[in-house]
């Protein structure tokens, strides 16, 4: 086996050890926030809420669809407004 072929392999390890932390992270956020301490991203986690409610209330996913559209309210806009808090909390 090549020295490359190593190399990618540690590489591919890596990414997904980090992958995976990322989601642990993501998890214990959201079990955090459900328990009602500090949250990292408490206004995607509302959104995800809501998002399952929509879904368990009818479970018609075109009505959702449909409400979700006429919601000005966008998902990556939540994450970058919850990323600038939780940035401004860091450096105070």
């Amino acid at each position: 086996m090549q020295q490359s072929d190593i190399l990618r392999q540690q590489l591919a390890e890596e990414r997904r050890l980090t992958g995976l932390a990322a989601l642990l992270l993501l998890v214990d956020d959201y079990a955090g926030y459900k328990q009602g301490t500090e949250s990292a991203l408490p206004g995607l986690w509302r959104w995800m809420d809501n998002l399952k409610e929509a879904l368990q209330d009818g479970g018609n996913i075109k009505e959702f669809v449909q409400n979700a559209e006429a919601c000005p309210l966008d998902l990556l806009g939540v994450i970058d407004a919850e990323a600038k808090g939780t940035a401004k909390k860091v450096v105070q």
